[in-house]
């Protein structure tokens, strides 16, 4: 493991996104973003704030719905638990099938997050290598082919501050499949050829 934990904000991520209920990214439409099993992955810092509501971490939900397909949110009271993560995903661009996190997540904190969806059969969200949730009833057989834009930090470009992101973010990589524990946690470790995240 790495850096998991870590309560250094510029844990040596030089480059990381850095979000205060303020700023956003966005890029477009992805042409190759999957409509079938996928795997998204990414190192994420908690900000110390107490959210009054969920805040958007990664997500492609504009204002209308019918191009919404996925999203992935930091939960606050009303949306279960401060600090839980969710992850849902859309095959109609209105309705999702959704996972959310057993425990929460240390705030000032660090963690790697894997959020893989199995087409037709789960959903499930891995923090720091270990399985955090898990959902197997009825999920959809794919995502909505959409073409709204990709957003960080925020649901949509028009939403405000209310649901904006206080934390960073950094190292997000999509995959087409749907990646196994074995990848995950071989991934978290670094003994699948890539670096493990660390903190210096």
């Amino acid at each position: 493991g790495g850096i998991g934990g870590s309560t250094d904000p510029n844990a040596n991520f030089t480059y990381a996104k850095i979000f205060d209920n303020n700023d956003y990214a966005t890029t477009a439409d992805p042409a190759e973003f999957p409509t079938g099993s996928m795997t998204v992955e990414f190192l994420l810092y908690i900000g110390s704030d107490t959210p009054a509501d969920s805040e958007a971490i990664i997500c492609r939900y504009p204002t209308t719905a019918g191009q919404r397909n996925f999203y992935l949110q930091r939960d606050a009271f009303g949306t279960g638990g401060v600090n839980k993560l969710t992850f849902g995903i859309s095959d109609d661009g209105s309705t999702f099938d959704t996972v959310q996190t057993t425990d929460a997540l240390s705030s000032s904190a660090w963690h790697y997050v894997a959020c893989v969806y199995t087409a037709g059969t789960s959903l499930k969200i891995w923090v720091d290598g270990a399985l955090a949730g898990s959902n197997t009833t009825s999920i959809d057989a794919s995502i909505q082919n959409s073409n709204a834009l990709m957003c960080y930090g925020r649901y949509n470009a028009t939403w405000g501050a209310a649901n904006a992101l206080e934390g960073r973010l950094v190292d997000v990589r999509f995959s087409n499949i749907a990646r196994s524990q074995t990848e995950i946690e071989a991934h978290w470790a670094g003994t699948d050829g890539e670096a493990a995240p660390t903190s210096t």
